[in-house]
């Protein structure tokens, strides 16, 4: 009988999603990640599972969107991106659909830079995105979900900082790397393709 693929718990990913937010010198603005569930159905999509937001140093809000799941009033409304962010709490993906969806599928990450690549993508996650001001969105699948990644500012492709990103993610997980259990997107190289466009 197969292991299942664990994945890590609440507390650890979220420090995990800290610590990638807030080692430098790369400007991510928030971390998402999106965990993979079955409905009663036995149908795959993409639910939040766990984020972290790191303000800007202009930022005006004093709210905290890990404190509340629900948008805060005004005065105290929160910035742009930070409503984006707070927005996704609601959201989830069937298995191939939105920018989570599809990564995860292909197993493929996704690394769009700048507003023209987030409006030619055909995919309505990174349509509003850009309408938030995000200038680059990355995801990044795992065996157990996908980590998506948003800056304000253009951030060039690095290939190296996705298989940083995904050691951190996948590292120290209890019986993960002594799994039985099939791992296809932790045991093939990373695919860099555009999908979708």
């Amino acid at each position: 009988m197969e292991e299942p693929v664990v994945s890590p718990s609440s507390s650890s990913l979220h420090h995990r999603l800290q610590f990638l937010l807030h080692t430098p010198p790369l400007p991510w603005a928030y971390a998402i990640f999106w965990q993979t569930t079955t409905d009663h159905s036995g149908a795959v999509f993409l639910s939040w599972s766990e984020g972290h937001f790191q303000p800007s140093p202009n930022s005006t809000s004093s709210s905290s969107p890990e404190d509340s799941h629900s948008p805060p009033l005004l005065p105290d409304a929160p910035l742009d991106l930070e409503w984006f962010y707070m927005m996704s709490l609601t959201q989830s993906f069937a298995s191939a659909h939105g920018l989570p969806g599809r990564s995860f599928c292909s197993g493929a990450a996704v690394w769009l830079t700048g507003p023209d690549e987030l409006e030619r993508y055909d995919c309505q996650r990174a349509k509003e995105a850009k309408s938030h001001g995000i200038q680059t969105l990355l995801c990044v699948p795992t065996p157990y979900g996908v980590l998506e990644l948003a800056s304000q500012q253009i951030i060039p492709e690095d290939w190296g900082l996705v298989q940083q990103v995904k050691s951190v993610l996948e590292s120290d997980i209890p019986n993960f790397r002594n799994s039985s259990s099939p791992l296809p997107l932790l045991e093939q190289d990373v695919n860099w393709r555009r999908l979708g466009s």
